[in-house]
């Protein structure tokens, strides 16, 4: 009898159909519930077929009465894209990077003050110099070492921000690669390239932080936002701040009066300040990305659960520990069975009543929820019921209340509330044994 890598039985009448470009699976394999493909797999031709009879392996086991499911990722053309959890392509934590680069932001924002304020001792220095027959260029002054550090923290300010962005564009690639819109190579250049400077690093920034705000359960911090303010500013003080090494303003600038070596205090100053509200629009942009992805990293490590079988060198995963929109198999639920009035119990006391209920997928009760919800109506996805009581009309889930009352509000995000509320629940997922569970539930209700 031929057993499969969870060492079951194969399901004998079909056989798994590996699309061109995939690991092939051991004989016998089946993907298990929920599997999906590794998104750095080629897409599967349009219309593939994953199931074909299998001649090759006749034994006492029937085909199955309807052959199992493959989800593929979004790389093949599913919404929205879901963890695959490829321990070899797994999201990596960005905030110390986040944290390198708002560093060095804030350190070249010190230089362009410290700049701003040695500019006029500077020109009384060229002048003093001027007038006692010395040639002004060669004069040393603060102003001048301020300019050579400032050029040495941009340098590595652009090093460590194009790592940043690197990482944080191939994160977001792992869960959606047909929506960045631009190469990896764009996260370095993008910064220097005339014309596409203007937009390049802006789409990689907006595009990495909304995917991975729609799949990771953040918070209020690393929720996406606008960036058009940061990105205004930043375009406008790095072109102030281009303007003194600019051949043809200096040609204006010496013409007037050479002795000033092109120094422009109020120029100066103009600079700084765009660089304080530049970099002030910054930070938050900074740390809601980096959070976002750190939190994506931690949720891959939670809901993802790696097979001992490699094919082919790739990792073959089995991430549905969670599915949030369907029901458990062992939940007690059955289609067409009326919740409507049952006490919904989470594992620390009552949360509210169904007042009704969605079977389709996305399946999920919307409950009206009690006072310490504030009165309000939570929906509640199918996947965290745990069992449903018939006997006392109870339905219980495996969260706190402290975590649904923490779940995104339709009424604050209503455009991609479903994606938001299905990632937020896939982070708080915790396996059978590892929830922290009250003894008695039925009598925790308050």
């Amino acid at each position: 009898m031929d057993i499969d890598q969870t060492d079951e039985p194969a399901a004998v009448g079909w056989r798994f159909r590996t699309p061109p470009g995939w690991p092939v699976p051991p004989a016998g394999w089946r993907p298990p519930a929920g599997w999906a493909p590794d998104p750095q797999w080629p897409a599967a031709p349009p219309g593939w077929q994953f199931w074909e009879a299998d001649t090759e392996h006749p034994g006492s086991y029937a085909a199955p009465a309807q052959a199992p499911p493959v989800h593929p990722s979004a790389v093949n053309g599913a919404a929205p894209a879901q963890p695959t959890g490829n321990l070899a392509a797994r999201p990596r934590p960005n905030q110390g990077l986040g944290t390198a680069l708002l560093v060095l932001g804030a350190l070249v924002v010190l230089s362009d003050i410290f700049r701003a304020a040695t500019a006029p001792a500077a020109v009384h220095a060229f002048e003093a110099a001027a007038a006692e027959g010395w040639d002004p260029a060669q004069v040393y002054t603060a102003y001048g070492g301020a300019a050579l550090l400032s050029s040495l923290l941009l340098l590595s300010t652009w090093i460590v921000g194009s790592l940043w962005l690197s990482r944080a564009r191939a994160n977001a690639v792992l869960i959606a690669p047909d929506r960045i819109r631009r190469s990896a190579v764009w996260a370095w250049l993008g910064w220097l390239v005339p014309v596409v400077l203007l937009w390049f690093p802006k789409q990689i920034v907006d595009d990495s932080w909304r995917i991975t705000s729609s799949v990771a359960a953040v918070g209020p911090r690393g929720r996406y936002r606008e960036t058009t303010l940061w990105w205004v500013l930043w375009i406008v003080y790095s072109g102030t701040g281009n303007l003194p090494g600019n051949p043809s303003l200096q040609k204006i600038i010496i013409d007037i009066n050479n002795v000033h070596q092109g120094v422009l205090p109020a120029l100066d100053i103009a600079v700084a300040i765009l660089g304080i509200l530049a970099f002030a629009a910054w930070v938050p942009v900074v740390r809601g990305l980096s959070q976002a992805q750190t939190e994506l990293a931690r949720s891959y490590g939670s809901v993802v659960t790696p097979l001992d079988e490699k094919v082919s060198g790739a990792t073959l995963v089995d991430w549905a520990a969670f599915q949030p929109w369907e029901y458990r198999p062992d939940a007690g639920f059955a289609e067409g069975t009326d919740l409507i009035g049952y006490t919904v119990v989470a594992v620390d006391g009552d949360v509210g009543h169904v007042e009704a209920t969605y079977d389709s997928r996305p399946a999920y009760l919307e409950v009206k929820a009690g006072s310490f919800f504030g009165g309000r109506e939570v929906m509640l996805p199918a996947g965290l019921v745990e069992r449903i009581g018939s006997a006392e009309k109870k339905v219980y889930i495996d969260r706190t209340r402290d975590q649904i009352k923490d779940a995104p509000r339709y009424d604050q995000a209503p455009a991609d509330y479903w994606e938001r509320l299905g990632s937020y629940y896939s982070g708080t997922y915790m396996p059978p044994g590892d929830q922290p569970r009250q003894l008695n539930r039925d009598s925790s209700s308050r």
